[in-house]
């Protein structure tokens, strides 16, 4: 029997966080090399690494924004409901015939104004620099996200 699973996406600042904490959703705990954030916690929010190590074969979503790199691998996927991932890590996901055959996914956008989105980022403690490289990285990455055909929810 194929395990249900959240593709849950959108731009930085959009809510995806909230959303999973407010649904009590058990998530994909991925990996990065971007500094731990205040209120984060290793392990919890994700597992932060200075690079990638282990068998890279075994990675089932992968992206790079601006410096940092941002990974799954197939155990992470075990027993959760929900993966906050981004389009390109979503695309490598769909490729994988295996992961088909074992999940069914269900690819959910979350839609919120650019205005929210910066006021979301400023109350998490990102810096206006920060801020700024990732709206221009959100207009690059996301002007085909629609492809994937999510259900979209406004925030």
């Amino acid at each position: 029997m194929k395990q249900d699973m959240i593709l849950l996406f959108g731009k930085s600042g959009s809510g995806k966080n909230f959303c999973v904490n407010t649904f009590n959703l058990k998530p994909v705990i991925s990996h990065t090399t971007r500094p731990i954030r205040k209120n984060e916690i290793n392990g919890i929010d994700k597992h932060f690494e200075k690079r990638i190590h282990g068998n890279t074969k075994k990675i089932v979503a992968y992206n790079e924004r601006g410096q940092y790199k941002y990974w799954a691998t197939e155990n992470d996927l075990k027993g959760k409901d929900v993966y906050v991932i981004d389009l390109p890590g979503i695309e490598m996901l769909l490729a994988r015939e295996d992961l088909k055959e074992q999940y069914n996914f269900k690819i959910v956008y979350i839609d919120c104004s650019v205005f929210r989105r910066i006021k979301n980022m400023l109350n998490r403690g990102d810096s206006i620099k920060n801020i700024i490289s990732r709206l221009y990285i959100d207009w690059k990455q996301f002007k085909n996200w629609k492809k994937v055909k999510p259900i979209i929810i406004k925030i």
